[in-house]
């Protein structure tokens, strides 16, 4: 029945249960132990421990302290050395660091290698994170953290070779993917939460999958645990229905409201007079609205068209081009699918249904998925060709992709097409409301009751008044000025754009200086000489300065 669970995904070292596909760190290194005859003094390198990759713009004394994580590497050393049977660890090499991890590569001395990967404080849930992840905790911990052992992916990453290869060979590569998400839409799974080996699960925690050692345990998604929510007493699951994972959801967000700081650093809209502001209220006025109007949102079981993308089910959310690993002298072959954390089983609207490495941003593709016309470039300028055919390619992929999910796939395209109603737009703005405020959920929810039908049978369930909706349209439109200043923002500043605040270190110092005249230049543009003005868009920015 579970696929999913099996080739290409690798296990992990020394233990016969894992869901994990198998990491791999084909980067330039950071820090590095040679090999010598005496047993190296790993613990005392910090390099291995604390965040070296680069600089964040933003509480860059936190972000670094929710990216150090202490431990014994020795005894991780040990752990690997004992997973495949080695006498020794020899070297010990630091992959760049991730967001949430650190990966390590051990080398043994007979040549072996292996990986080890160590979750950082902000990377979720103790214990349910990790084994959610490789759905196993076998070994005893001595190392004074949790730690998973796992072997290493062959081949390289799609990266490398995709912008090399020929439409025909990407269109092959598509295929691939696609029997990869066939598989894991024909495993529907009992609840929706995280993915676990059933004894790893306290008791009275789990929902069993029949016929299987796995269960569905707590959720592990990353919206359980951003921006502060880890720390949240909520309902993180199981549940045994839609109904009740997306109620959890809004409740959660309420408490995130009532209990975490309003000012959260964000990257899609700046705030400021005359943009948009945070406010409690508003946030809870908008998401009590949401769970009035959820059981109207979420598709019926009654629809035919929708009624498969309710069940719950896995899915990697995050299919970018580092993380699907290829075969360098085959590159249309696909050896790994990599990272795996935080994957969460949810309704097919709550994963990403396009793989993310087609890095699609042109027209809507529509309903009209018919071959594009051939490409007539004559009379375009030699240096604006290029730009034009690889334009052109990436649409024809995409309209090739949504063709083969509506003609070999319908549940996963009607789910597309799902998350671009009101209806969809809904649930999805419900997940990060605390965080990236209501504004457009509650004009969505406006919209929604703009649109409901007069012969319903049944009053719109929130009641709102012109007053209100008159706010709710004022807030959506300021919230609409700040995403267009971040828009701006990033044209300004192009490839030097701090994604999630993050800089290389030789940048730091130009890309800080960028963002402040950026931000001078905005203040004076918006707000004209008014100082106080001027002065609280100022303190709003998210970048330090």
């Amino acid at each position: 029945m579970h696929r999913l669970l099996r080739a290409p995904f690798a296990k992990c070292c020394n233990s016969a249960r894992a869901t994990q596909l198998p990491l791999a760190c084909h980067y330039t290194t950071t820090t590095t132990t040679p090999v010598n005859n005496t047993t190296p003094d790993w613990d005392s390198d910090e390099g291995l421990f604390t965040f070296t990759r680069g600089r964040f713009l933003y509480d860059e004394n936190r972000q670094m302290a929710q990216r150090t994580v202490r431990f014994s590497m020795s005894r991780l050393a040990r752990a690997a050395a004992a997973s495949i049977g080695a006498d020794r660890c020899v070297h010990v090499q630091k992959c760049p660091d991730g967001l949430y991890n650190k990966a390590y590569i051990f080398r043994m001395d007979d040549g072996r290698e292996v990986i080890g990967k160590v979750p950082n404080p902000n990377a979720g849930l103790p214990h349910y994170t990790t084994a959610s992840e490789v759905a196993t905790m076998d070994f005893t911990n001595s190392v004074g953290a949790e730690y998973i052992i796992m072997e290493k992916a062959e081949g390289v990453p799609l990266g490398r070779v995709w912008n090399s290869l020929g439409a025909p060979d990407k269109s092959k590569l598509l295929r691939q993917v696609f029997r990869f998400t066939n598989a894991w839409l024909a495993n529907p799974l009992p609840g929706y939460g995280g993915l676990y080996y059933a004894n790893d699960l306290p008791s009275g925690r789990s929902i069993p999958i029949g016929g299987t050692q796995f269960a569905i345990g707590p959720t592990v998604g990353r919206d359980w645990c951003d921006a502060g929510r880890k720390g949240l007493e909520c309902d993180r699951g199981p549940w045994g229905s839609a109904l009740e994972y997306r109620r959890a959801i809004g409740v959660r967000e309420q408490a995130a409201v009532h209990n975490l700081p309003q000012r959260v650093p964000q990257w899609a809209m700046l705030t400021g007079p005359g943009l948009y502001q945070p406010s409690p209220s508003n946030k809870l006025s908008a998401l009590a609205a949401y769970l009035q109007v959820l059981d109207h949102v979420l598709p019926q079981e009654s629809d035919a068209e929708l009624q498969d993308i309710l069940p719950s089910r896995l899915w990697h959310d995050d299919l970018h081009a580092e993380n699907i690993f290829v075969n360098p002298s085959e590159p249309t072959q696909i050896t790994a699918i990599i990272d795996w954390h935080s994957t969460q089983a949810a309704p097919l609207f709550d994963h990403t249904m396009d793989p993310s490495f087609l890095e699609y941003d042109g027209p809507e593709i529509g309903d009209d998925l018919s071959k594009p016309a051939p490409l007539d470039t004559t009379g375009v300028p030699e240096e604006e060709k290029a730009a034009m055919v690889a334009a052109y390619i990436d649409r024809a992929l995409m309209i090739a992709w949504r063709g083969l999910l509506r003609s070999r796939n319908p549940a996963q395209y009607h789910t597309i097409k799902f998350q671009d109603t009101t209806a969809g737009h809904i649930l999805q703005a419900a997940r990060r409301a605390y965080e990236a405020g209501e504004a457009h959920l509650a004009v969505l929810i406006l919209d929604l009751r703009d649109a409901w039908p007069a012969d319903a049978g049944a009053d719109f369930p929130v009641t709102l008044s012109e007053q209100e909706a008159a706010r709710i349209r004022r807030a959506t439109d300021e919230a609409d000025r700040g995403a267009g200043l971040v828009v701006q923002a990033k044209a300004q500043l192009g490839d030097r754009w701090p994604e999630n605040g993050l800089v290389e270190h030789e940048a730091y110092e130009e890309t800080r200086a960028l963002l402040t005249y950026v931000r001078d230049e905005m203040a004076e543009q918006c707000f004209g000489g008014d100082e106080v003005a001027e002065g609280e868009f100022v303190r709003g920015w998210p970048f330090e300065s």
